[in-house]
């Protein structure tokens, strides 16, 4: 992976936090103030406040990150791009002042606050509220699954605008600092996985003044969009350096472990799982490839929705198959955290949470299928193929789809259709970022090949489970 002097400055520090010795325990302030002191700020900070603003920097040290442990890679995204990032762009100067400050001088520590107990994904059912007071909002609520719930300094939360519809701005975005009480752990997690993060319950009744209100509100959904398309992105960093990592270790394992037939790498369906690891990296490498060259012809950067939301499913999709193959190869022992010749388990269930924080990919699915169709449905297509045909982030891999043109002739309707043929979108989406990456010096044409074959196969198996899903689901 590309490196310069800054990332190498930065990224010497995770080997401390490898699967193979760091299984437990969240990220200590000592660390994180080493962390913070090596620069992982400086990439979203604006060179007109002497930060570095390189997102391909940030993007690369996220990968190196994941290579290690994916817990401090999603602990790098929360902080930087989820928290300071949308601090620095939506912010007034007297709040990317202040927050600048903490961050840099005292290694502070930013979280979101978004999800709620009762209400999960259906964000429009919110029940935190803010209301106007004096000079600034009250804040009443209950946040769940929070990031850094016991640890963080601030806190970018969402909330109701009390005597606002959806149609006037019934959302608004606002940043807490922790100190100023209010914003109490009222329960701590113990997840599955990522424990390098602290989870839990966090009850608000907050003051926040009004310069920390963020420039940024409206009909809720589209806004919140706004802030996490950034981190979207950022699921082809987290599948680069993860799914590298996954491939080293089950290529090493196969090679040393011995079996009747000589080491498990002589077994041809050991073969087969291994590939699939290898076209898993493969279309992560693609992915993060068009995130890169995306930064390099977008200095600024936009917040296109549909390529983010694809990156999200697919990359997060493909690290929990690459571990979960992994896994499956290292057999009883797979199933150990302290495994001396594996690191699966810790991996698997890392992995595991990327198909459902940041909004399940299910939902996102049906998200991306209708974001789809409501921008390029309405040109005069008649089915899904056609419109797979012409639009311009899915016709590079039209080519690939003609032995299933049949299957493809329908238009996504209903909840189960619209999930599955968003399932498939992202799989053409990977196709096309594959052809884009087969150009590239760095590329190998066979891993291509069979990168592209994985997913023409994953969209034969949605399209096949498409015509017996209806049935099947309704014995329930």
């Amino acid at each position: 992976m590309k490196q310069t002097p800054f990332l190498e400055q930065v990224c010497e520090h995770f080997s401390a936090f490898d699967y193979r010795h760091y299984t437990q325990g969240n990220i200590s302030k000592a660390w994180w103030e080493k962390l913070v002191t090596a620069g992982i700020y400086q990439p979203v900070i604006r060179r007109s406040d002497d930060g570095r603003e390189n997102y391909e920097e940030l993007s690369r040290m996220i990968a190196q990150a994941a290579y290690h442990n994916l817990g401090l890679a999603m602990s790098f995204i929360v902080s930087t791009l989820l928290f300071a990032d949308n601090v620095m762009e939506y912010g007034t100067e007297a709040l990317k002042k202040e927050v600048l400050a903490d961050l840099s001088d005292h290694a502070g520590l930013g979280g979101i606050a978004i999800i709620e107990p009762e209400v999960g994904s259906g964000l429009r059912l919110m029940q935190t509220v803010a209301e106007k007071e004096g000079d600034g909002f009250r804040i009443k609520g209950k946040k769940h699954w929070q990031c850094f719930s016991t640890s963080a300094g601030w806190w970018l939360v969402t909330a109701k605008n009390k005597g606002q519809d959806e149609t006037a701005g019934a959302f608004g975005f606002y940043v807490h600092k922790s100190a100023a009480g209010g914003f109490r752990t009222a329960q701590t997690y113990q997840p599955k996985g990522l424990h390098v993060i602290d989870f839990g319950v966090n009850e608000l009744d907050a003051y926040v003044p009004d310069y920390r209100r963020l420039n940024l509100c409206g009909t809720g959904i589209p806004e919140i969009y706004q802030l996490i398309i950034p981190t979207w992105r950022q699921f082809a960093s987290l599948g680069n350096g993860f799914l590298s990592r996954m491939y080293e270790e089950s290529v090493k394992f196969a090679s040393e472990r011995p079996c009747p037939a000589g080491y498990l790498k002589d077994i041809a369906f050991v073969r087969y799982r291994l590939g699939n690891i290898a076209a898993c990296r493969t279309i992560c490498q693609a992915l993060f490839h068009y995130v890169i060259d995306f930064f390099r012809n977008n200095e600024k950067g936009t917040r296109e929705i549909f390529p983010a939301q694809c990156i999200k499913v697919m990359a997060s999709d493909c690290m929990l198959s690459g571990a979960m193959h992994y896994q499956i190869l290292c057999g009883a022992n797979g199933y150990r955290y302290d495994a001396s010749d594996n690191i699966a388990a810790m991996a698997v269930n890392d992995a595991q949470a990327f198909v459902m924080l940041s909004i399940p990919n299910d939902v996102l699915s049906l998200y991306l299928a209708n974001e789809f169709l409501e921008k390029f449905g309405r040109e005069g297509h008649t089915t899904f193929r056609d419109l797979i045909t012409h639009s311009p982030f899915t016709q590079a891999a039209a080519a690939h789809l003609e032995p299933y043109k049949k299957e493809l002739a329908y238009m996504p309707a209903g909840n189960l259709e619209l999930v599955m043929s968003g399932q498939i979108l992202t799989r053409i989406f990977a196709i096309a970022a594959l052809d884009q990456y087969s150009s590239t010096a760095e590329a190998d044409p066979e891993s291509i090949s069979a990168a592209i074959l994985y997913c023409v196969n994953e969209i034969a198996t949605i399209l096949g489970n498409k015509s017996i899903a209806q049935q099947i689901s309704n014995v329930i």
